[in-house]
């Protein structure tokens, strides 16, 4: 639209070096520059002439030599399924590991995905037991991303939002939580919590005892804990590091280290890397008996990460020795004034408007009638009777119940007819 009096559009004014739209949370577009050795590397797996080139380093080239020995025919334009579906999930695992202090972790839980928001309502869709007349409740928090509203409607469940507690950092109420749950089993069913931490948009960085409190509240509201941890990697307060759900509950013993499901997210967009473009992540697993696992391995449905993408967070997560060139650039891509930007004190982390009611932030608001069912999720869904505690093996947690595999699907998971991609069960070698 011309504006009045002029020939062409209107156009916002902004000073040298302000962007256009700061909103998206996309490093990159608000105008930091890519780490160049990661696109180095890229480059070189697309274009395998650049090796032996002297303009690009060395480091580069070995690394972008082991990448493409790992590729079926040395090509990263075949299905690979060598190096999606065990090498980098082991380099994944390793990661996790030592993030973790040690807890263990399998590459067989690590799945890989396009990122948190085309993996999310898949994960959520999984949980909706669409011949059931009572829609499945998820709780999200308020404030945080609009994408857990818009997700758990894209999934055909119900979004329940529960209040942050502002006074206290951001932390988790646990008494709201249950009010939450109380006003919600009038009209659904909840089945899954969702916490995110780091906080967005708060910044807040959950303490470990607040952590430990959501864990034991997801026992005993039998929910299925979902993490969104992508800012995992902008946390710099020094006297509240981040912690992972997966260390905390493995580290407060059994039973709920054994009993408490956890599905945590990791995206290549919030890492220290920034790159949204490439649309890479991975979710993990915890408490999952291998038989859901398995189709999470395997699915059709399930959005991949591209190549480069899979690439470039392959380098994120085995890091070269100290003093490598890649591992240096790494290091310096966490800004120096990155704490000053979150605050010195936990408990006021980025301004918020204050008083705002939870539908203005939640988006989109809680429904009360069930949103439309999508066909043809039923028969991928065992059922348990309405009980919501009974599991199909007898072990306590809402997976076991709605995810159990199917009766008659075979642990190769054979490919839809028509599917030029032939899925092949994953045979995973011994950890230990």
């Amino acid at each position: 639209m011309a504006a009045e009096g002029t020939g062409g559009p209107w156009v916002p004014r902004r000073g040298p070096g302000v962007p256009a739209d700061c909103s998206s949370d996309d490093a990159h577009a608000v105008g930091r520059g890519p780490l160049p050795v990661l696109r180095q590397v890229a480059a070189a797996c697309v274009c395998p002439q650049l090796l032996g080139n002297p303009a690009l380093p060395e480091v580069a080239q070995r690394r972008a030599r082991r990448v493409l020995g790992e590729m079926d025919a040395g090509n990263i334009g075949g299905y690979n399924h060598e190096h999606r579906g065990l090498g980098v999930p082991a380099r994944v695992a390793r990661f996790l590991q030592r993030r973790d202090a040690g807890v263990p972790c399998h590459p067989r839980n690590v799945v890989l995905c396009s990122g948190t928001s085309s993996i999310l309502p898949f994960v959520l869709s999984l949980l909706v037991d669409t011949g059931s007349a009572v829609a499945t409740g998820v709780l999200v928090p308020v404030p945080g991303p609009p994408l857990l509203g818009g997700a758990t409607g894209l999934a055909g469940a119900v979004a329940v939002p529960y209040p942050l507690d502002e006074e206290r950092g951001w932390a988790m109420d646990g008494r709201a939580v249950r009010g939450a749950l109380r006003r919600a089993r009038e009209t659904c069913h909840p089945k899954v919590l969702c916490v995110v931490n780091p906080g967005d948009p708060t910044g807040h960085v959950l303490s470990r005892q607040n952590m430990e409190d959501i864990v034991r509240l997801a026992a005993e509201e039998n929910l299925l804990l979902l993490a969104d941890e992508v800012q995992q990697e902008r946390a710099f307060l020094p006297g509240r590091p981040f912690l992972s759900f997966k260390r905390v509950l493995g580290e407060m013993g059994a039973p709920l280290s054994s009993a408490v499901q956890l599905v945590s997210f990791y995206s290549l967009s919030k890492s220290v890397a920034g790159e949204s473009g490439f649309r890479a992540g991975f979710l993990e697993l915890v408490n999952v008996e291998e038989g859901v696992v398995l189709p999470f391995q395997l699915a059709q449905s399930i959005p991949r990460p591209c190549v480069l993408g899979r690439i470039l967070l392959d380098i994120l997560m085995d890091p070269p020795d100290e003093g490598d060139p890649i591992q240096q650039a790494l290091e310096e891509a966490v800004p120096a004034a990155a704490g000053r930007d979150a605050g010195a004190d936990p408990a006021r982390p980025h301004p918020l408007p204050r008083r705002l009611p939870a539908p203005v932030l939640l988006t989109p608001p809680p429904c009360r009638n069930p949103p439309p069912r999508r066909p043809g999720l039923g028969g991928h869904v065992a059922g348990s009777g309405g009980n919501p505690r009974k599991g199909t093996n007898g072990r306590w947690g809402p997976w076991q119940h709605l995810l159990s595999p199917p009766r008659g699907v075979s642990d190769t998971m054979g490919t839809p007819s028509g599917s030029e991609e032939t899925p092949r069960p994953v045979v995973w070698p011994d950890p230990g």
